[in-house]
């Protein structure tokens, strides 16, 4: 022992002592002066993180380094000793815990510290209730919670409250959530009063109340209202808005709005009635019955309502511009038309068809063979016509080089689309002007009698 004793003391005059030990209150210290026996002796730190001993009187010494320590020492010895060579070192630690307690039953007390100590694992020792759902955790440090976090999301792993590394002298303690008395009326099935957990939602509060008496009917909405003393607050259901919190003492009213309905016909997606909430909009409406279908058209939408008649244009939504608002009312009959303004691409394409044409959108040759899925194997953008109705009903036809478009950017070869115009996608071999417009003719006969 003695041997020990002296290499301790040996490395602490050398200077290799820990410096990153910090003296804590309870800590018992050895201190060593060569020079005079007399000031040898072991201390323990007082409840007030003091050191009182032979020949330096009293220090405040908890919080510091050993290496700190040992010069304010040094510095009190000077006072009676000439260059006095003084050693200092923790000869033993005060036990560190952490403290685990329990409101609502018997908890382990306190939990020897370790480094890696957290949460999840100070508890894993505590008799854990059944319903985890109604319990949660908190963190004191200093006396201060900085922390809470329900069992049951900590059991599962959800969060990090439970992975928060603890350090001496936290407490954790285990407590029943906080319950807040809550009134749900309106139309809901189950009204009355509620206890809900502290964070409850208004939404959740719905779901207590068996949700509304009409949760079921077609597409009407419910407005959630929540009154807080003589606050008032509309609550949106939408999942990406934060959630309305509700507190103690709130009442939740929740209102069916007033329903019309409408029939909506054409070249729409569901065709038939539909019930929708007062105040509906047309293009919402047309929306609810699954949109425009391909044929369709958002212009001059037509609205016959009892013995007047609308064209709405909603042609603007296509383009991404705002259009003011039609609203529907009870009894609405809507028609959507076929979209008339069309150009037709035809021969070596992947997909020949008719292309509607979206109000106020430019439509080039390029886009036109897009449309079309592009050339297909035996086709070429080398020789693509564009045939156009003129006068007397003719179809004159020009051909274009669009390879050049696609390659240099010459915008002469990429000419404007039409309402009514053929583009014909031409073979690598080639086709006689001839023999261009007698296909077009035929094309453009064909697709007249099948609008009709």
């Amino acid at each position: 022992m003695a041997g020990a004793s002296a290499l301790l003391l040996v490395a602490l005059m050398t200077g290799q002592t820990a410096p990153v030990a910090k003296i804590q209150v309870g800590d018992k210290l050895r201190v060593v002066v060569t020079e005079d026996e007399r000031y040898n002796g072991e201390y323990v730190v007082l409840d007030d993180g003091s050191l009182t001993g032979v020949g330096f009187g009293r220090l405040v010494v908890a919080g510091k380094t050993v290496e700190e320590t040992r010069i304010l020492l040094r510095n009190q010895f000077l006072k009676i000793l000439r260059s006095p060579t003084v050693s200092l070192v923790i000869v033993e630690q005060k036990p560190k815990f952490v403290f685990v307690t329990s409101l609502v039953g018997v908890a382990p007390g306190p939990i020897p510290f370790e480094p890696e100590l957290d949460v999840r694992r100070a508890v894993s020792g505590v008799p854990l209730p059944v319903n985890s759902q109604e319990f949660e955790l908190r963190l004191f440090r200093d006396g201060n919670l900085v922390g809470r976090e329900s069992l049951e999301r900590v059991l599962k792993g959800v969060g990090e409250f439970g992975s928060t590394k603890l350090k001496p002298n936290d407490v954790v303690t285990l407590a029943e959530v906080v319950k807040h008395r809550i009134y749900v009326g309106g139309r809901v099935l189950r009204p009355g009063e509620f206890q809900v957990l502290e964070g409850t939602d208004a939404l959740q509060a719905l779901a207590l109340a068996g949700g509304t008496t009409e949760a079921t009917f077609g597409e009407i909405e419910y407005s959630i209202e929540v009154r807080r003393g003589t606050n008032v607050f509309e609550v949106n259901d939408d999942p990406k808005l934060p959630r309305f919190t509700l507190e103690a003492g709130d009442t939740i009213l929740v209102s069916i709005p007033e329903r019309i309905r409408v029939n909506i016909g054409g070249e729409i997606g569901t065709a038939g009635q539909q019930t929708l909430r007062k105040g509906t909009d047309l293009f919402t409406a047309i929306q609810r019955a699954g949109g425009v279908r391909a044929d369709g058209s958002l212009a001059d939408v037509l609205v016959i309502r009892g013995q007047e008649s609308f064209l709405i244009d909603l042609s603007r939504f296509q383009t991404g511009s705002s259009v003011p608002a039609f609203p529907v009312e009870d009894g609405d009959l809507i028609f959507v038309r076929r979209n008339e303004r069309r150009f037709l691409v035809v021969g070596n394409v992947a997909r020949p068809r008719p292309v509607p044409m979206l109000i106020g959108r430019e439509y080039r040759l390029a886009d036109a063979v897009t449309e079309a899925g592009g050339p297909d194997a035996q086709g070429t953008t080398q020789r693509v016509y564009v045939g156009r109705q003129g006068e007397g009903g003719k179809v004159e036809v020009k051909e274009y080089q669009l390879a050049a478009f696609l390659k240099d950017g010459d915008m002469s070869q990429n000419p404007e689309i039409m309402p009514g115009d053929i583009v014909l996608v031409g073979e690598r071999r080639g086709l006689t002007i001839g023999q261009v417009s007698s296909l077009l003719s035929s094309a453009l006969l064909i697709d007249s009698l099948f609008r009709r």
